[in-house]
């Protein structure tokens, strides 16, 4: 019995030192688990206008609760009709509302609540609608919605005038009319336009 105990001891010795094995024994705990992907949260402006594009971030945590650097998103949202999502996280406003925005990454879904409020509105209603050809007159640009402050871009057609920011004052050239129109950016580079046709009749009140 003291010579089969002595073989297999040997018999043992032998199988570890071929494994390069030094003699310590592989414990379960010396085995690290596979880092899986169990949180996305996803950060983006909680308010943007109708027609702004904003950027959307997402970030993925592993089981112990560590930033898993270079993970990939699909976007997406449960609220198409108000938000739309490029495959880079880019979201535009579509309708007013509140929308969600969600990014998916490893099969883990986030989401994030961002609110769309109105885009900018303009008015050219300040202003008479006919005039007298050459009559000096001055109309201004009623602006609601996007972002203040706002820059104005004004042009019009068949006439001569001046802009000051918000109101343009001028006369037309023409026996028939000419068109008014102004662009409106706001601080988020949001554009709208607005126009107005603008009569001429030789019997229109004086400016």
């Amino acid at each position: 019995m003291k010579k089969l105990c002595t073989l297999l001891g040997t018999v043992a010795a032998v199988a570890l030192a071929g494994c390069g094995d030094t003699g310590k024994l592989l414990s379960v705990g010396d085995v690290s688990p596979m880092l899986t992907i169990t949180t996305v949260s996803v950060t983006c402006p909680d308010t943007i206008s109708v027609g702004q594009t904003a950027q959307c971030i997402h970030y993925a945590y592993d089981q112990n609760n560590n930033l898993v650097g270079g993970s990939t998103a699909t976007w997406g949202t449960s609220t198409p009709s108000l938000v739309s999502l490029s495959s880079s996280g880019n979201v535009t406003g579509l309708a007013v509302g509140s929308a969600v925005v969600q990014a998916t990454s490893g099969g883990v879904t986030g989401s994030k609540n961002v609110y769309v409020k109105p885009g900018i509105s303009i008015s050219l209603a300040d202003g008479p609608g006919q005039v007298r050809r050459y009559d000096t007159c001055t109309w201004r640009a009623a602006v609601s919605g996007g972002t203040w402050p706002y820059s104005y871009s004004w042009s019009a057609s068949s006439a001569s005038g001046s802009s000051y920011l918000y109101e343009w004052t001028g006369y037309t050239i023409s026996s028939v009319g000419f068109t008014l129109q102004v662009t409106v950016t706001d601080a988020n580079g949001v554009t709208a336009t607005q126009s107005r046709y603008i009569t001429t009749s030789t019997s229109a009140p004086y400016c």
